[in-house]
This record gives structure tokens, sequence and C-alpha cells, in this order.
């Protein structure tokens, strides 16, 4: 009987164990989850910004380029 009652012990112990593994897996899922959603979202706004950036760059040289043609006063 005795070594049945350490059993009882151990495997409340193990299964204790296996819960909080178990939280600790989902946490991390859910930090994984968020921090893949975040990436993507600076992937667009950087993909954005260099899309901007690119446009001005050509405004500016299309401004450049009016104004060597213009004449100076």
């Amino acid at each position: 009987m005795e070594n049945c009652g350490g059993a009882k012990i151990e495997l409340h112990a193990f299964c204790g164990n296996v819960g909080d593994l178990e939280i600790s897996r989902e946490k991390c899922r859910v930090a994984t989850e968020e921090s893949e959603c975040l990436r993507q979202d600076l992937a667009q706004q950087l993909e954005f910004a260099k899309e901007q950036n690119k446009r001005l760059e050509e405004r500016n040289v299309a401004r450049e380029s009016e104004q060597e043609k213009s004449p100076r006063r």
C-alpha cells in the first residue's frame, strides 16, 4: 500500500508538470502568432514606405529636370 501512495503522489506531481507545460506551450504559441502578425504588419509598412520614397525620388528628379530646363531670372 505504501508504494501505491508514493506512486499517486508522483502521478499527481507529474500531471501538474504536464499542465504547467501545456500552459507554457500555449503562451508561446500565442506569442509566436502575435509576433508573426507584427512582423507581417511591419513588412507591409516597410514596403509602403519604400514605394513612397521611390515616388518622392521620382518627383525630385522631375522637379530638378524642370528647374534645369526653365530659364533663370
